[in-house]
């Protein structure tokens, strides 16, 4: 009788998507136990709006200053700049036509979906998507560390900048849209980059073990599928079977480069390489 009184009366007052929420905090005092940042923010169990205060527990709309925590489902209508930001297992971020800039770490258990996601503010920001895509754009104006691998339904990229990307070991970055404007500097032991699209005004140095195009489940156009000015240093270079990739006719060496110890073009592969490469 102790315990069935208190269920049956959450059962009522509550949806039971809240009740097994607060049941999993109960138990284990965290949806997110292994999470090393404090939300100062929390968004309710259920449905919910970026800028209305009656999505947030503490009946307040996030400010640059916070650590947001995703509990439910938030549609952004908005594009806020915040200081943190877990998604927990049932969370969902959703922002097709927004764009959001985080200055600090993310960790994502759920799902994310913004048109373009920027990671800013100083210092070593860590990234654990727990192999969970991140469906849209990111843009890198910092260093990052990542845990497990990135993969990225559109653009990653760097606004003109240079940056240093940590990956983990035997762990990558794949962008299916491509890379674009910037160099980025690898750490890491038995690390890749992928791409199924393009690459544009990229450089990549460091100690990056693996770069694959892996264009062939792509629809792009030829021209789409260019390798415009980029320098690629790897380990090693590799055009999947199937795959197609193009470098652009109007960029010279030392503008565009491969600069690998094996170059791998598999069975059905193509690069088609211009006269002035």
């Amino acid at each position: 009788m102790f315990i069935g009184f208190p269920f049956f009366f959450l059962m009522q007052k509550y949806s039971y998507r809240v009740l097994i929420f607060f049941l999993l905090v109960l138990l284990s005092g965290s949806v997110y136990a292994d999470s090393s940042m404090t939300a100062t923010i929390h968004s309710i169990p259920g449905y919910g709006i970026w800028d209305n205060p009656a999505s947030w527990s503490e009946e307040r709309i996030p400010t640059s200053d916070d650590i947001v925590e995703i509990n439910g489902t938030i549609a952004m209508n908005v594009s806020p700049t915040i200081a943190g930001l877990v998604i927990n297992g049932w969370g969902e971020l959703l922002g097709s036509y927004s764009s959001m800039v985080v200055n600090g770490d993310i960790e994502n258990h759920g799902t994310f979906s913004v048109t373009t996601l920027t990671i800013s503010g100083t210092g070593t920001h860590i990234l654990d998507f727990h192999n969970n895509p991140f469906i849209g754009n990111i843009f890198l104006e910092w260093d990052i560390s990542v845990l497990g691998d990135l993969n990225i339904t559109g653009s990653f990229g760097l606004r003109w900048t240079t940056h240093n990307i940590h990956l983990e070991d035997g762990r990558g970055i794949t962008a299916k849209a491509g890379f674009i404007n910037g160099t980025i500097i690898i750490s890491g032991t038995n690390t890749f980059l992928k791409t199924q699209w393009y690459t544009h005004t990229f450089t990549v140095t460091g100690s990056l073990d693996h770069y694959i195009f892996d264009t062939k489940n792509t629809t792009q156009l030829a021209s789409e599928l260019y390798t415009y000015c980029s320098s690629i240093s790897a380990k090693s270079i590799e055009i999947t079977p199937g795959s197609s990739i193009y470098t652009h006719p109007n960029c010279l060496e030392p503008t565009y480069t491969f600069n690998t110890e094996k170059l791998s073009i598999a069975s059905g592969a193509t690069l088609n390489i211009p006269q002035n490469f």
